[in-house]
Formats: structure tokens, sequence, C-alpha cells
């Protein structure tokens, strides 16, 4: 008996299954995502995969193995961000372009670096501190032609042109405009060079290419403007994630877990394709929720990436004694022109890599 009642499960859910278009869908298709990115890019010049939440580190895997590929190296060369400021480009470019240097002069660099990356008195996430030490050790071991150029995307900033409040909150006011400013600056970088590629990794909304209508007034997206300005050569690509709660910090999966349950069917092995070939692409689009809209996934990202399931996300902020002594009153001034008090406890957490698993995500089951 117990056994025909196993035979019996077994049978139905491979019914269930073989009902399930998603499940179904990812069975016929199974592409890895390295693969899917060197196609896209045989057809487009600019690729924008859209960052999970700032912290999450896995994500950083799959982009070090995309730009480790030959034909990165070869065809494309270029990883543009959102976070570094534009006025750090220098810095990055005399890392990542520079010829023998030792793992001691990387590592010093890059906390220059990373103590200057935009106009946030320190930006925390281990991730990109992480990543940019990796780029610099891999373009170590390769010639000119072969090294991986970093680009920032965000507004020009320097502390050291900032003395007092007022001239911060003078600042302040121009990041009203802040997507359409990195827009221009990954445009102006694109323009100077027909022969340019680039992979542009873009933090949650400011990767959405469609137009949001709120009033009759466009959203401020970089993805937008860009694909307005350049609807033929750019693409966008979504990376599996969690969907935000509106005003919440907590976490919900996409369509009503039918996404995350047929990955999980799937084996949870990692897979690209095209939204509007896709039931994934079919399902209203649930990744923001501050705006009501009728819009279908298809009709805002041209792509899905599954890369780890949500269980498997790691966060991590903080990077190992990025506050010498010197630093530390640097950073004290910043945080008394932004208003805020510098603790031992906010220096206790910013000096130390700590890794977490995310918190925000409901199981599954």
């Amino acid at each position: 008996m117990k056994t025909l009642l196993t035979l019996t499960f077994a049978f139905l859910s491979l019914v269930v299954n073989a009902q399930n278009p998603y499940v179904t869908f990812l069975q016929k298709n199974t592409t890895r995502p390295i693969d899917y990115l060197e196609s896209l890019f045989q057809e487009k010049d600019l690729v924008m995969i859209c960052e999970r939440d700032h912290r999450e580190i896995t994500q950083y895997d799959l982009f070090f193995d995309i730009i480790s590929q030959d034909w990165f190296s070869d065809h494309v060369k270029n990883i543009i961000f959102e976070s570094p400021s534009l006025s750090i480009q220098k810095e990055l470019d005399d890392l990542l372009f520079a010829e023998d240097l030792s793992d001691a002069q990387i590592k010093s660099k890059t906390k220059h670096i990373y103590q200057n990356l935009n106009y946030g008195p320190l930006w925390e996430k281990t991730n990109l501190y992480t990543f940019i030490g990796k780029v610099a050790r891999l373009n170590r071991e390769r010639s000119s032609d072969k090294k991986i150029r970093i680009i920032g995307a965000d507004v020009k900033f320097s502390w050291d042109s900032i003395k007092n409040k007022d001239e911060y909150k003078e600042f302040q006011k121009t990041l009203n405009n802040r997507d359409r400013n990195m827009a221009k600056n990954i445009s102006d970088w694109y323009q100077s060079n027909a022969n340019n590629k680039a992979l542009i990794i873009m933090n949650y909304r400011h990767a959405y290419t469609n137009i949001y209508w709120k009033r009759k007034k466009k959203t401020d997206n970089v993805g937008r403007y860009l694909k307005e300005e350049f609807p033929n050569e750019l693409t966008n690509v979504f990376l599996n994630s969690y969907a935000n709660r509106r005003y919440s910090w907590n976490g919900k999966f996409h369509a009503k877990k039918k996404w995350d349950l047929a990955f999980q069917e799937n084996d949870n092995k990692a897979v690209a394709f095209s939204m509007k070939k896709s039931p994934f692409g079919n399902d209203r689009f649930d990744d923001y929720p501050y705006i009501t809209t009728n819009l279908k996934w298809y009709n805002v990202f041209d792509h899905l990436i599954f890369y780890n399931p949500l269980s498997e996300h790691i966060n991590s902020s903080g990077m190992d004694n990025i506050i010498n002594a010197e630093f530390r009153k640097e950073l004290e001034r910043r945080y008394r022109i932004i208003g805020n008090e510098l603790t031992e406890g906010r220096i206790n957490y910013l000096n130390k890599v700590r890794l977490y698993h995310e918190k925000r995500i409901p199981s599954l089951k």
C-alpha cells in the first residue's frame, strides 16, 4: 500500500509539472547565463543587468565569471557600475591598467578608491570592493589589449571640494537629476567610440527601461533614458531577486512564488532566456510596488537570468581595516558634514566584513 501511494504521488507530481508552463519552459530552455550573455553581445553593444540588493555578493561571482571569459576580454572589455563616481575614474584606470603591481599595492590602491568612491561618507558594500581587487589581479596577468576596464557612471563628486554642510546641501540638490546625469555619462562614453561595448550594472529601478506613467510624467530611470537614446544598441536583463513590499523593507516572491517554485523544480539550475518568449515575461510586472501598472515583465525587461535561489543569496557589508587612523579623521569630518556622528559601533561595523543570509524573504514552502 505504501509503495502504491508513493507511486501515485510521483505520478501526480509528473502530471502537475507537465501542466506547469514555467517548469516545461525551463526544461526545454537550458542556456547558461555565460553563453546567453555572449549571444547578447553579438547583437548589442550595451547589455544592462539589474543588480540585486546592493549588498548581495553571489551576483558578483556571476559578474566576475562573465568578465573572465575570453570572449568578453576580446570583444567587450568594459563593465560600468552605478556606484563609482566619474571623479574616481583616473584612479580606477591607474589601478587596473598598471603593470606588475604587488598584492599589497593592489590592496592599498583599492582601499583609496573605495574611501573616495562616491558622494556617501563611505560605500560600505563588500562586493564591489572585492570585485575591484579581483579584476586588478586578473588584469595583472593579461596583456594590455586584454585588460578589463571598470567605469563609474555616478555623478562627479569629490570630498576634497566639500568643506561644510552648506556646500554638501548644494551638491545634494543636483541629485534630483542623478539618473539623467548617469545616463548622460554612459552615453558620452559610448558615443566617444563607435566600437565601444559594455556590460552595465544598475541597481533596481535604475535598470528599468519602460516608461511608467504617473500623472502623465515619465519616470526617472537610467535604463529608460538609455533605451530611448539607443533603442537598437541596448538590451536589459533582470537577475532573479526578491520583490519589495510597498513601504516596507520586507521582500516577497515574484509572481506569487510561481517563478521560484519553477526554478526549484528545475533543480535551481542557472539559466537565461528571453522574457518575451517565455511564460515569465507574460506575468504582470511586480518588482516595483510604488506605482500601479498593467505592464507585463517583457514590457520592462528583455531577458531574465536565474542564478542561485533566494535561499542562497548572501549579503555583506564592511571591508577589513578600511578605516585607518588617517582616514578615520577624514571620515569623522564627512559624518559631521552630513549631520551624523561616527560612533565606535559604526566604525566596527564598517571596518570588518560581515556576511549574513537574506532574512527578508519568507519560506518558499
